[in-house]
């Protein structure tokens, strides 16, 4: 009885929601979490679509169940400072791939355009690299289930994603050569490694 009157008021709720979009021209309301699916499927082949995924989980955790109208710069802006202890740099993947999903929903016209998305200021610094000793001691205190990947991508200069989604179809170890496909993120000097006895080198 409880269910039939529940789905009752929802139909009524769902009509008035449709005439007031008809008549009105009343925007439907999308939430946050539907603009997150929708904004996946249509980029899944995107490049860094995997970064972006685990970026947009963790921001679903402060704007779940928002409408995407509600979901403005400022209250995008607050749920990126809420979270700890990242740079500024990655803040700003975070405004980015959280700024795309408000333009997308603007352009199935789910909400307005979003105003101007403000970035974080990043602090300008020079790359500092580090000294074999300063590496030598990363590696002593590591644990031993993340030494082979940090060591790995330290003599390679291969990104953390080459690392953890190298496959062995990439990897020749008769000719000690492992490759990465043109169409992933790539070391800066190459694309191509070759293993000596004592490391890998690009």
């Amino acid at each position: 009885m409880l269910a039939k009157r529940a789905a009752h008021e929802f139909a009524k709720h769902r009509e008035v929601e449709l005439w007031r979009q008809e008549k009105l021209g009343e925007r439907p309301r999308v939430t946050w979490d539907h603009t997150v699916i929708e904004w996946l499927k249509v980029h899944e082949h995107k490049r860094s679509i995997e970064d972006d995924r685990t970026r947009l989980r963790v921001l679903s955790e402060q704007l779940r169940g928002y409408s995407i109208s509600q979901v403005t710069p400022e209250r995008l802006r607050k749920a990126v400072e809420s979270l700890p202890d990242i740079g500024y740099a990655t803040r700003n993947r975070y405004m980015s791939v959280g700024s795309n999903g408000l333009i997308f929903a603007a352009s199935v016209k789910w909400c307005s355009p979003p105003e101007k998305i403000p970035r974080f200021k990043e602090p300008s610094h020079r790359i500092r690299y580090l000294v074999p000793a300063e590496a030598n001691r990363l590696l002593i205190e590591l644990p031993d289930y993340t030494r082979p990947m940090v060591e790995f991508s330290l003599a390679t200069g291969l990104r953390e994603s080459n690392v953890r989604l190298l496959e062995w179809s990439n990897i020749d170890l008769e000719r000690a050569i492992a490759w990465v496909h043109g169409d992933k993120p790539r070391p800066a000097k190459a694309s191509r490694c070759r293993l000596t006895p004592a490391q890998w080198v690009c």
